[in-house]
């Protein structure tokens, strides 16, 4: 998102970003909610592309 790029319409610019947070970024919150939550999604593989520290995996009990 190149936000300086006037060749994007501000409408079209508003849709795509509204896309991103709606069904990217806010499903990615609710599943990190909680202490209990962000361990299912460190198990369940939903963090996988999130760099989870190996430290916070020993903290939560997650097998490393």
């Amino acid at each position: 998102m190149d936000l300086e790029n006037r060749e994007l319409e501000d409408v079209k610019r508003v849709a795509a970003i509204t896309i991103l947070i709606v069904e990217l970024i806010v499903p990615y919150l609710e599943n990190i909610t909680d202490l209990r939550r962000i361990k299912e999604s460190i198990e369940s593989g939903f963090l996988d592309r999130g760099m989870v520290y190996v430290s916070a995996k020993k903290f939560l009990g997650v097998s490393v």
